[in-house]
């Protein structure tokens, strides 16, 4: 069985039910920090090939994970990416207010990267605009099984962080520091 990238709507009463499964979860998570590590970091992969004779496509190390994953606080990277990179974070809940502006950054993000499975996945939360929901959040990869328990549980205890609650205070601070 293929690996999917799993979207999940939060009920008012906070219950997440699975919405809908993209088919190869490399075309999700992996695929956005494939794109964004070869644009940030282009000083890693040089020396990485220097090193053993490959130019990876994607982070290879723990290390360069955390970079990576570091991208999303930067206000030097633009919004789009820095929400897109958020989206592929575990515990991350979109809320339905901010459905448009999702689908919006995604738009933004696939001129200037591949975008493997995130129109479809921006197109599938647009439909979702209509429900009595609160929200959507994703399991990146269906391979690690215990994800929908934990989105239950953090859902229930109001512990999902809020994608673009969280840009809009970095972009506040930013400001403030100017």
């Amino acid at each position: 069985m293929m690996s999917c990238t799993e979207l999940y709507y939060v009920t008012p009463k906070k219950r997440v039910v699975g919405y809908e499964e993209f088919r190869n979860s490399h075309l999700g998570a992996m695929f956005v920090w494939s794109n964004l590590y070869k644009r940030h970091f282009k000083d890693r992969i040089t020396e990485t090939k220097q090193l053993y004779g490959f130019e990876p496509s994607a982070p290879v190390s723990e290390d360069d994970y955390s970079c990576l994953w570091k991208l999303f606080d930067k206000s030097d990277v633009p919004i789009f990416e820095r929400v897109i990179l958020g989206s592929t974070f575990d515990f991350v809940i979109l809320e339905k207010e901010h459905f448009n502006r999702f689908y919006e950054d995604v738009m933004k993000y696939a001129v200037y990267h591949p975008a493997g499975s995130l129109l479809y996945q921006a197109i599938a939360i647009q439909k979702l605009s209509k429900r009595n929901i609160i929200g959507v959040c994703w399991n990146q990869t269906s391979v690690n099984s215990d994800m929908y328990d934990d989105l239950k549980k953090y859902a229930k205890n109001d512990e999902l962080w809020s994608l673009y609650e969280e840009i809009d205070e970095q972009e506040a601070l930013n400001e403030v520091t100017k």
